[in-house]
């Protein structure tokens, strides 16, 4: 929703029929914006972690090789992405988010280790 100006201009009519006033509608908005980089709030924080659980398991592994192969990517290369460029960087914010990315995380190693092992690639 960031960047698509059209649906951002939907969903503020959308939430103003509801009786959000302006305040409130902004105030979400930036909450949106800041939830995956900045979370703030409690709030904010279990959404953010939410998204990184989601993307360590099973899913985010096939959303990421979706994702690689639709802009031309190599397996390698998009492994290589996922690996150094996300799954070493992700930070998560709640202790139960901590708690169960350690789970998804040990799930994602193994899963990129056995495609490595597999395609017999050295990264």
């Amino acid at each position: 929703m960031r960047s698509d100006a059209a649906l951002k201009e939907k969903t503020k009519a959308f939430l103003e029929e509801l009786n959000w006033g302006k305040g409130e509608i902004n105030e979400i908005f930036e909450s949106l914006a800041r939830h995956l980089t900045d979370p703030q709030t409690v709030e904010e924080k279990i959404v953010h972690d939410a998204n990184y659980v989601e993307m360590l398991g099973a899913y985010g592994i096939a959303k990421a090789f979706t994702t690689g192969g639709a802009n031309g990517q190599s397996i390698e290369v998009t492994m290589h992405i996922f690996e150094h460029q996300f799954f070493n960087k992700v930070v998560f914010q709640t202790p139960a988010g901590k708690r169960y990315a350690d789970k998804m995380r040990t799930y994602t190693k193994a899963f990129i280790n056995q495609l490595k092992d597999e395609l017999n690639v050295d990264m």
